[in-house]
């Protein structure tokens, strides 16, 4: 997940409510461990938790835990991390991706504009840093991924 503070903060306690948030959503989800965070700046993590296999997150329920605990502070889960995987082993081709994943080449572009908004820069920007990311979630297990007819596990947002 991405977890961030909203509006112009100066009062250089973001990072302090971001890992709050953070502690909170990890107790939400009963992780077994601490999460996996590495700040992407002073304010936005990106946050790996140790989930079980089963586990099963009410995103609904969270949400409005975090917006009454934590109301400056935002959460984005999953990432597209499906589709950005298919991206970077296809050579960052569209074209390739889209043939990849069974899809239209402007379903695969729409895809990457979203996860590039929310990256704040271009997927081309980061490309060692998101690729080691993805290969870090493909190691830790696909315990975030959704299965075939079951309820959306935390960090599953489609695509």
């Amino acid at each position: 997940m991405v977890v961030w503070c909203t509006g112009r903060q100066e009062s250089g306690d973001e990072f302090v409510r971001v890992k709050r948030a953070t502690t909170r959503l990890t107790q939400q989800a009963l992780c077994p461990g601490r999460p996996l965070l590495v700040a992407r700046d002073h304010t936005t993590p990106w946050v790996w938790l140790p989930l079980a296999r089963a586990t099963r997150l009410d995103v609904a329920a969270t949400a409005e835990a975090l917006a009454a605990e934590h109301a400056q502070v935002r959460v984005a889960l999953g990432e597209l991390r499906r589709t950005l995987r298919a991206y970077s082993a296809a050579n960052r081709s569209a074209t390739a991706t889209a043939r990849l994943l069974s899809c239209h080449k402007n379903t695969v572009q729409y895809r990457i504009r979203s996860a590039e908004r929310l990256l704040g820069h271009p997927v081309e920007d980061s490309g060692l840093d998101l690729d080691l990311a993805l290969l870090a979630l493909r190691w830790l297990g696909e315990a975030v991924s959704p299965r075939p007819g079951s309820p959306a596990p935390l960090g599953a947002t489609g695509g």
